[in-house]
């Protein structure tokens, strides 16, 4: 019993994920910047706005994400090294998506 309800939890936390990363994709730009520099500029922004924003190395370059503190709700920006410069993603709920703070901060650090 406890294994199908985990393996249920676990389903419905992946499927809220991935509807999350589809329906709320703001923002897909490239920089000249490597992803390590694009990621040192936005961070702090995002920290700023929100101080538990994390900024955490992937294999392929950095994601950095800010959660509202009541809903959980969370902006993530997924900064990829591609050839020289980096590809900036950043995703927003949908209920976010009239702000225009994130991709503004995104945009700047470009």
């Amino acid at each position: 019993m406890r294994t199908q309800i985990a393996a249920m939890a676990a389903t419905l936390l992946a499927a809220c994920s991935t509807v999350h990363h589809e329906a709320g994709n703001a923002l897909t730009e490239t920089t000249t910047k490597s992803a390590d520099a694009y990621a040192q500029c936005l961070a702090p922004k995002w920290q700023a706005f929100v101080p538990s924003a994390t900024s955490t190395a992937t294999a392929t370059g950095w994601s950095i994400v800010a959660a509202a503190q009541f809903t959980g709700e969370q902006a993530i920006a997924t900064i990829d090294t591609e050839g020289a410069g980096a590809k900036v993603t950043v995703f927003l709920p949908p209920e976010w998506a009239g702000t225009t703070a994130w991709t503004n901060m995104a945009r700047a650090c470009l």
